[in-house]
């Protein structure tokens, strides 16, 4: 039995097996996965942040676009007053049968309007429709501070209030 022993002994093995790990075994694939994580990461920041600014642009162009809607309109509620204006600055006064007539017509051009008012002194002498607003008749926007303010900012940039 001691011979069959022996013989197993002095066999050795054709393949030779590795003791130990290099680091370089170790390493490599290490750095591998990491610069796969960089990456990734790195591609998902680029794509949030061309999400956001494809969301940004079209919030900007909804936005001009109701801007643009919104002055429209501004400009439209004023420039059916601005007849009354202009008639004002020409002839100085206006007659109260043409202001009802103009103002009425403003009115039914415009929903936005609900009245108009002249003052002339700043001291309210028409309104359209008088009805509902007698008491406003005579009212001295120096005695309204709120308004006045309001009304100057008007004469200053020579607009309607």
């Amino acid at each position: 039995m001691e011979k069959s022993q022996t013989a197993t002994s002095d066999i050795e093995p054709s393949i030779p097996f590795p003791q130990t790990w290099s680091l370089r075994s170790f390493l490599f694939p290490i750095c591998i996965l990491l610069l796969g994580v960089l990456l990734s990461v790195t591609l998902g920041h680029l794509d949030v942040q061309q999400e956001l600014s494809e969301d940004k642009a079209q919030v900007t162009a909804k936005l001009t676009g109701v801007r643009a809607h919104l002055e429209g309109q501004i400009h439209s509620t004023f420039d059916v007053t601005e007849g009354i204006a202009q008639l004002l600055r020409l002839d100085g006064g206006i007659t109260s049968a043409h202001f009802e007539g103009m103002a009425k017509q403003a009115i039914a051009l415009q929903p936005h309007i609900h009245h108009i008012a002249l003052a002339p002194g700043n001291v309210l002498r028409s309104v359209y429709p008088l009805k509902g607003n007698e008491g406003i008749l005579g009212v001295d926007y120096r005695n309204v501070p709120g308004q006045y303010a309001a009304v100057l900012r008007s004469l200053e940039s020579r607009s309607p209030c």
